[in-house]
Parts: structure tokens; sequence; C-alpha cells
């Protein structure tokens, strides 16, 4: 199937007059329909006063979105906003919208008497003092009486406050001072409304979306090595007009993943008309465009300096050797040059799909194309490494912010660190465990015995000093395994070394001294006390002390220890992908003048972007896992990354459901990564169904193409324009069958209701409040007409028992006429595998019992033939 639409290149100035005629009748059209649609609901004067808060016009599409905020007094309530896509001919698709209900009764005024000033100053007070310190990795000495340093205070700027009504939890509507605070010394950004009668804080909405991930995971899992020899350039290949780029290239995920080569030419001409590096005004030799800017943030300031953007030169050459023998530091061009590319070529991919200059995206010069200019995304990478703290983000982090269209996004990629504790003998416990850095010592790994230190009563020691080691001859070329406790860390490991260890692993203790606090299963980054002099030439690792308590009662133990070179975030594309979908999540919902409709407890933020990561870095349609991250994880490509399951349609790897959400949001699945994940778990699932049926095409910057991953690329993002503010995942499934309607007449509705009723979002589905993520109701059903469409003979087949089905489920097969029937269970390879009945059936309504014991977890065919039809149903086992 091929998505036809005319080239709507006539966007020119000089025809702006008729754009504004059709815009017009297009408002018109939106509201009408829904206030009709809305009738039901909402009282007349609920829906008086509907205000265009955003429109634009859809190349993709040919329709105008039109994004209508209810209004009361002539205020807008925050976050009711309801999208409409209207067509040329008039016909609008929309969801059902999620107004407020009897405005006039739930206001308490349309007055202030606080004035907007007054207002500004107590939302600054407030988040400084509400909001906790960013937090990044825990740095502790152990040094007596050590305090956690203070972080500065962050100074912040805010905009011009308007009134909105803020909707309360005891449903009331209060009118508020809305602004957005944005931090001048920091990465912060947040969206505050202040009651406008009392001066009380009513909601604040964080703007950056955080992806702060832990150092290590002990999954077990092997480290993957990345090729230890440099990757130098090639021969040089001249002037390369249109810019070469020596990069991990699309649509390699990482380097584990594809080659570091040089890409020439690799801008596209309708998304970047005039290259990567030309706004029309200006032209640059660096990694700075219309798109993008891209440079070293080691300082933490996101003010770019002339060492920190790498110089391609008049022929725009950027051919700069990555060594992953060395670290980050020592790659700077390298790493920004890439940085540079993966966000153009999110850019020019995301163009083709419809988050192009009217939508809302982030471009300098929109060539009079819609939407507001002057707001390339700035791509810092290193952030912060230089002065890492305990109080500052500086590790195993990234994150981007998004403000309204008109002001620069910014993404913050960091350094990541990891340390390895491999224990090789005996076979018994051999394996990976979790462990932590230490901030002092040389950065290299070391190989030996691990000897437990002991004191003078035999048992395991803390090594305070040289001479409290009792076996501090067994140490000599060997590794010290010590006890945590008494002293700082760095006077361990400086007893280890003069004792002759080659290494020092602190495990944590469960005997707590005083003012000691925390779990035993605390992983402890070990850093140098006040003042503290780094004179330690062993590496040193932390690990928990349950592997402590395994160990020191092992004889023979063999280990690898030590930290790992560092990894720059840049360098894995998915990982860069998934933070610049949050910018593109964030403007293409409830509009792009609206930075904070994504702020709710559950809301798919997360999902989109590991989406997204996933769809442009795809190279297969087949089904194989995939986690996110597996590069900054130290893993290899069969990694599982850093979420609670990596993305496949078996759920005996992913058994994730929208009953995962409402069961263990907050708890057993994190707020919002693990509820996100769920969210790319389905989309991800209708995608490979999508491949399925339609195939894979590799070309993903061909958004008129027909293939699977193309026409769920087109699905989706069309699906966030419709969705309203604030959305739950049944706002995002209406939408995307919304969208599906909008783009292919409904033609792959049945596929798309399949894939998310197979992970709880069927029919009866409900999501309760948006705001909530744990009030909604599972269901695993389809509907009617996509269960049970007849056949021209008047054959029907449904699926009556239960689906996903763990043990077995039974069928429904309706016959108007006697025949013989074959009714089997087909894997989605094609391959016959179960056979429920074979032989002659009566005209009636017969139950069949298909017996799934035995059948792998994973999506199946059921197949019903007779002599006059041909019927099926999709099934899906679990274990």
């Amino acid at each position: 199937m091929r998505l036809r639409y005319a080239l709507f290149a006539l966007l020119a100035l000089g025809l702006s007059a008729p754009i504004l005629a059709q815009e017009s009748a297009a408002v018109l059209a939106a509201r009408q329909h829904v206030q009709a649609s809305a009738a039901d609901a909402f009282s007349g004067s609920d829906l008086a006063d509907l205000h265009v808060s955003d429109s634009h016009f859809d190349r993709r599409t040919g329709a105008t979105y039109v994004y209508l905020a209810q209004r009361h007094a002539g205020i807008e309530v925050w976050g009711a906003i309801a999208p409409a896509a209207v067509l040329a001919s008039g016909k609008v698709h929309a969801v059902r919208p999620r107004y407020a209900s009897n405005l006039a009764a739930r206001a308490n005024a349309t007055e202030p008497s606080l004035a907007s000033g007054a207002a500004s100053a107590l939302a600054v007070a407030h988040v400084r003092a509400s909001t906790p310190a960013p937090v990044g990795p825990m740095w502790l000495s152990d040094e007596p009486g050590e305090t956690i340093p203070t972080p500065e205070a962050t100074a912040y700027e805010a905009t011009e406050p308007h009134l909105v009504y803020q909707p309360t939890a005891d449903g009331a509507l209060r009118l508020a001072w809305a602004m957005t605070l944005h931090a001048t010394n920091g990465s912060q950004m947040w969206a505050v409304r202040v009651d406008a009668l009392t001066g009380s804080v009513l909601a604040t909405d964080d703007l950056v979306a955080r992806d702060q991930w832990p150092a290590a995971h002990g999954s077990g899992a092997e480290v993957a090595p990345v090729s230890r020899a440099p990757l130098a350039p090639e021969a040089s290949l001249g002037m390369v007009a249109g810019g070469s780029y020596r990069v991990v290239a699309w649509p390699a995920e990482s380097p584990n993943h594809g080659s570091y080569e040089l890409v020439a030419k690799p801008a596209d001409a309708t998304a970047s008309e005039l290259g990567w590096h030309d706004t029309g005004s200006q032209q640059f030799t660096t990694t700075r465009g219309n798109n993008v800017w891209a440079y070293l943030d080691r300082d933490d300031t996101s003010a770019p300096t002339a060492s920190g953007q790498p110089e391609g030169g008049a022929s725009l050459v950027f051919d700069f050797a990555y060594d992953f023998n060395a670290e980050p530091v020592d790659n700077v061009d390298a790493a920004v040059t890439n940085l540079f590319y993966w966000g153009n070529v999110f850019h020019d991919i995301t163009y083709q799909y419809g988050f192009d200059e009217a939508a809302g995206n982030f471009q300098v010069n929109n060539f009079g194309r819609g939407g507001a200019g002057g707001d390339a995304a700035r791509l810092e990478t290193q952030s912060g490494a230089d002065t890492c703290q305990s109080t500052s983000p500086c590790l195993n982090n990234a994150n981007f912010a998004t403000p309204s269209d008109g002001s620069p996004g910014r993404m913050q990629m960091y350094e990541w660190s990891g340390t390895v504790f491999e224990v090789t003998a005996p076979a018994g416990v051999a394996r990976t465990y979790p462990s932590a850095a230490a901030s002092f010592g040389p950065e290299r790994l070391a190989s030996g015995l691990l000897v437990t230190v002991v004191d003078a009563n035999g048992i395991p020691g803390r090594g305070c000093t040289v001479g409290s080691i009792a076996n501090a001859a067994a140490l000599a070329g060997n590794i010290a395994f010590i006890e945590r406790g008494d002293c700082n860390f760095i006077d361990k490991a400086r007893s280890a070394e003069a004792a002759g260890a080659i290494a020092a692993v602190v495990y944590n203790n469960d005997r707590k001294g005083a003012g000691e606090t925390g779990s035993p299963e605390d992983l402890v980054n070990m850093g140098l006390p006040a003042g503290g002099v780094d004179d330690v030439g062993i590496p040193s690792s932390f690990v928990q002390n349950s592997t402590g308590t395994l160990l020191r009662s092992t004889a023979g133990v063999q280990v690898n220890v030590g930290p790992r070179i560092r990894r720059d975030s840049g360098l894995d594309s998915g990982v860069v992908i998934h933070e610049f979908g949050h910018g593109l999540s964030n403007r293409l919902t409830g509009g792009a003048s609206r930075a904070g409709c994504l702020g709710n407890q559950e809301q798919m933020g997360e999902g989109w972007s590991d989406y997204y990561g996933l769809l442009l870095t795809m190279q297969t349609g087949e089904d194989i896992p995939r986690g996110i991250g597996t590069y900054l994880e130290y893993e290899g490509t069969d990694g599982g990354g850093i979420r609670p399951a990596p993305y496949t349609r078996d759920f005996a790897v992913n058994p994730l459901t929208y009953q995962s959400v409402i069961s263990g949001a907050g708890t057993t699945l994190s707020i919002p990564h693990g509820v996100g994940s769920v969210w790319a778990t389905v989309l991800w699932d209708m995608t490979l169904d999508l491949v399925d049926r339609y195939g894979f095409d590799t070309d993903a910057y061909d958004a008129d193409g027909g293939a699977g991953n193309q026409v769920a690329l087109n699905l989706v993002t069309q699906g966030l324009k419709l969705q309203p503010c604030s959305p739950g995942f049944v706002d995002g499934r209406d939408a995307i069958l919304a969208a599906d309607e909008l783009l292919y007449s409904g033609a792959n509705s049945d596929l798309i209701w399949a894939a998310f009723a197979r992970r709880g979002l069927g029919v009866n589905a409900s999501q309760g409040l948006s705001s909530s993520a744990t009030d909604g109701t599972a269901d695993f059903s389809l509907p009617v007409a996509a269960e049970a469409s007849p056949n021209a003979s008047g054959a029907v087949l449904s699926v009556t028992g239960a689906n996903p089905s763990r043990s077995g489920t039974t069928l429904a097969l309706t016959l108007a006429s006697p025949e013989a029937v074959t009714v089997e269970v087909v894997d989605l390879l094609g391959r016959s595998v179960r056979t429920v009945h074979e032989g002659p059936l009566a005209a009636s309504v017969h139950s069949l019992a298909l017996d799934t014991s035995g059948l792998a977890s994973g999506v199946y065919v059921v197949r019903a033939q007779g002599e006059t039809f041909s019927a099926t149903q999709r099934i899906t086992v679990v274990r």
C-alpha cells in the first residue's frame, strides 16, 4: 500500500490569502465538529468559547490541524486542548475531547488579586525550595562526619505570566498565573501555575525530560568490547561538496551495531534544502547550522566555545578519528561531529512524516512555511564532565528540554561510566556482579586472586591502616577484599596498595557504625574526602554486601576488576534519537506553542522516545529482541539495555501489558520510564505486525512508501498530533486509530486493534484519569467488528475465550451451511503447528476448544478453511 498525496508546494507567500481562507474554514469546521460530538457530555456554555491555540497545515495529509482550547470568561482551562484534522472537503478527523464540564460553577474567580510579578517570585521560591537538586552519582568518601555538598542556588528567569484556570484534585477550577521558569545557571525548566488569589503554587511541570540511569545494573551479561583499534581516517576523499562526516552511519544504533565511516552529502534536499550548515543568512564551517548546533559542554555552562566545535573548513569535511582506547575528552571532534550528524538525521527523517516547520520543529529559518523560527536545537556533549560532583547529574545521564515553538530546544548528553567486577573462577560463582566506581586511582583493569582482608581477631577486616591487616603478606600481587566502615575509602585503598595489592575492592557492610546509613545492598561511588589528594596507584571498586558475603566464604576466587573507559552517550544513536524524540512528542502534543502537555502521570513520552529510537535504527523486519542503551551499558547488541524488558512480541521475553502499568506504576514499574516502556512495547508490536503485512523497507526517509515500518511511523507521528493534551494510553490508542482513518481510510484498524488488545488495550480498556497511572482497567478483547467479520458465505470465526491464553482458549465458528472444515493454528512464518478440527460440520454455531499448552509464547493465526470460505483470527500465547 502506498499513501498518495499532493505535493503542497503552494505554501508560497503569494498564496497566503487562499490558505488563510482555507484555515478559517477549517477552524469553523473543527469547532462545529467538536461541539457536536461532545454535546452529550457538556453544556452549551462549556463549549461556547473554544479558542484556537494552534493551527497548521499538514503537507503529509492535506489536512489543517486545529487545536481548540476551552475557555471561560476568555481565560483558558489549563490542558483542556482538543485537536482536529480538517480536510479540504470539510471532513473532520478527531478523537473525543476531554474538556472540563460545568465551567461556570467550578471556576472560582475571573479577576486576580495577586499581581503577576508577585506570582513569578512565588513560583521561583517554590521551585527552589521544593524540587530536589539534580541527582547524579553520589560520590562518598566515608570520611567521619562527611556532609554532602549543597548545590549552588539555581537562578531563574520567568516568562510573562498569563491567566489560566488550573483544575485541582477537589474538582475546582482555580484562577492562576501560569509561567515558564528557565534556569540561567543550570538545565532546569519548569511550567508553574500560582493561585491568582492566594499565591499558593497549584502545579509544576518539569519541562526537561531526564533519562538518569544507574552506572551498573548487574545483569550478569558479558561486557561487550568495541574494537580497540583507533578508527583512523581513511585515505582522503578530497573536497566533498555538501559536507562529509566520519560517524556511526545511519541506521546503525551504536558503534557496536555498525561501522564508523565517512558519509558524504547526507543532508536531505527536502528537509534541509540548503544543507546542514546554511541558515539562509549565515553559513557555518563548524557543527552549527539551520537545524542543530552541536558543541562540547564539559563545564556545564551550555555556552559553546570555539575549541568545542569541530571545524570542517570550506569543504565541510569533518573527518576525525575516534580512539576507543582513549577517554571521551580525547575524542571531542569525533564525538561532536557524530552528535551533529545524528541530530540532523533525526530532523530530516521526521520532517518527511510531518514534524516540519508548520508543526513546530527546530529550525533557525523556517523559509516562510509556518511555525516560529529561531529555535535550532542545541546539542551538548560530555555535559558537566569537568565539574562532576555529588550534586551534579554528570554521569550516566541525558536530557532534552522542550520550550514552546520559537525557543531553542536543548539536549545534554553525558559521559557514561562503568566498572567491571567479573568472577572468572570457580565455576559455581563465576559471573559479573553489580559494582560501582571510585573517583580516585588509575582507570585500568586488574586481574588476580581475591583475598579477604582479616584483622588480628581473624575476622573480616576494614583495612584502615596497613598495620591493622593481619594477612598483609597474602595481599601482595593479589586483589584486596575489604569491608566498608571505620575510615574513608581512599585510606582502605592506600593500605591495600602498601601491602602490595594490585587492586582494592570494598564490599558494603551489614553492621553499621555511628553515623552510617543506607542499605547493605547499596552501591556507592567512592570519592575523595574534602581536600583529599588522589595518590593511589591501584584501581578500586565497590560491591554489595551480598557479593561480599558470598565471595569471602568461597576459596580461590579469581576476578577481573576496575573501571572501564568511559563512553560518550552521543555515540549511542538510539539514545540521541530518544532524547530528540522528547522534543518531537512535546511539540506535537497539544500544539507547538504549548510545552506542558506531557506532564501527567500516565503520559507516554518515554515510550515515544524509545519507539523513534528503535524505528529510525531498524535494519531488519525480523522480530529480534532489542534493548535500549546497550552500548552505554557495555553490553552486546543482544543485551537487555536499560528497560524492564527488551522490545519484542515474544511474551516470554517481554510480558508487559497495560495491566503492568495499572498494577505496578510507581513500584515495580518506574514513572515515567517503566510506564513509557509499556507504550513503546505496544507500538513496536504494531509495527512488527504491519511489517508482516506490508514488508520492510530500509528507506525510512520515504514517508510515502507502503512498507510496514513506513506506515507505522506515519501512524504514530500523526497520532501524536491527534491526541489531546495530557494523554493516557487509551487516548493514544484512539489517536492512532484516527490517524489510520485520516491516512489510510481505516485499512489497518483490524491490525491496530489486535496489537493493542494483545497488550491489554482492547475495546473495553479504560484509562481512568490520565493524571493517575494506576486507576485504569485493562482489557484484551477486540471490537465485535474486528472479532467476527462474516464471510460472503455467512461463516464467522471468533475467539470467545481467553486471549492472550496461557493453557487454552475457545473458538466460535458459525456456519450457514454444512461443509468440510479444517481449523488449524499457524505461526507467523506460515507453518501449521496445531490442528483444532478437521472434518464435516453442520450448519450451526460450533464451540471449539483450542489447547495452547506446548506452544511457545507469541502470536499465532487461527485459520478456518471450508469449501466456501476462509476466516482467520489472531491469538496470543503467554507463559
